[in-house]
């Protein structure tokens, strides 16, 4: 697990997380601290990784905000 100064908390509305989830592991990144709420899905992630998250997100038109 990194370091908080290195990683931050995406959280996303979903209603198919796994689908997400699969997305994200397809490209490579790595996701920890997973909770998943009736419409949502919040995890951490490296910083470095933000930017590619966030192209995923808006391709799967999926409303995020990060923490």
């Amino acid at each position: 697990m990194s370091s908080k100064l290195f990683s931050c908390v995406i959280k996303a509305q979903s209603s198919q997380k796994t689908r997400l989830l699969s997305a994200l592991s397809s490209a490579k990144i790595s996701v920890w601290d997973i909770k998943i709420e009736s419409n949502y899905i919040t995890f951490s992630l490296k910083i470095k990784d933000l930017a590619k998250t966030f192209a995923i997100l808006k391709n799967m038109c999926y409303n995020q905000r990060r923490s």
